[in-house]
């Protein structure tokens, strides 16, 4: 996976070497151009100034009072830049051409890096299924008495958006206290390993939402037996934290829209006879 990375990492800073090389050769060829117009333009301006002042008597002696590189000039300027601006015009559609190249490499390339992105992301999504499924989830017969227990203790409350888990009273938050101190280690790593397991979700690793509907209900199940640990250092479980609430309020959002599509399907069934109408006395 390193290795594609920095394939991809490479051919994409090469191709982007190669616009603006091109884009160079575009601005060093129109300033060659330029160049080239304007002292065109010059010697232009002066030669056909003296024609027009001295007309055919003077044109000889205009030509011949000028350096001999300057006549040379005025013999085969013109000529010499049209070459120049052909061979211009051509590098153009050249640089034009490495450009749009350039810039379907970087498309292309950034098409590759999204597809192994999604690919690896899959990979980590049906990973860390696996794990929730097949490793976290298989409490020994010790924690699975315990987290009974602990989850009999608490009472669980939705409100809006926020979430309130506490013991149902004084004499369960002292049972609950010393079931957390008998099994003390084996509940701090399962509350690690749940943290771990969320970090791929709330950190966009991996596709949560395809976990959710297999094991959104289990986790929150385990996470509210944990919670007697994990809300004493809840900034030691912040991914763990992040997830359970995303999760609960998606299951009991379901839950309420169950009850109010239920309530539609009974109303709608539900066939109002018309009233009889009133009696009018025969005329």
């Amino acid at each position: 996976m390193s290795n594609e990375t920095e394939n991809i990492s490479t051919k994409k800073a090469t191709t982007t070497v190669e616009i603006i090389q091109g884009v160079f050769t575009l601005i060093a060829l129109l300033l060659v151009l330029l160049m080239f117009s304007y002292l065109t333009y010059v010697a232009m301006i002066h030669l056909w100034g003296d024609l027009l002042t001295n007309f055919w008597g003077d044109l000889f002696d205009a030509i011949y009072s000028r350096d001999y590189l300057e006549k040379l000039y005025f013999i085969f300027g013109g000529p010499v830049l049209v070459i120049v601006a052909i061979f211009g015009l051509r590098q153009i559609k050249i640089g034009m051409a490495q450009i749009n190249v350039g810039l379907n490499q970087i498309k292309s390339t950034e098409d590759i890096a999204r597809i192994q992105n999604e690919r690896d992301a899959l990979r980590l999504t049906a990973e860390q299924n696996d794990i929730l499924s097949n490793k976290i989830m298989l409490l020994s017969p010790n924690l699975q008495v315990c987290a009974f227990s602990l989850r009999t203790l608490q009472s669980i409350t939705v409100d809006g958006d926020v979430i309130t888990i506490k013991p149902i009273d004084s004499n369960a938050d002292t049972k609950i206290k010393q079931l957390v101190a008998a099994n003390g280690n084996e509940i701090i790593a399962l509350a690690n390993a749940c943290d771990a397991f969320a970090f791929y979700f709330t950190s966009k690793l991996a596709y949560e939402e395809l976990v959710f509907d297999s094991n959104g209900e289990s986790f929150c199940w385990l996470y509210e037996f944990l919670n007697p640990v994990i809300s004493e250092k809840i900034t030691s479980y912040p991914h763990a934290s992040k997830l359970y609430k995303q999760w609960k309020l998606r299951i009991e959002k379901r839950k309420l829209q169950d009850v109010v599509n239920e309530s539609q399907t009974k109303i709608s069934g539900m066939k109002t006879p018309p009233l009889s109408k009133p009696l009018t006395s025969a005329k």
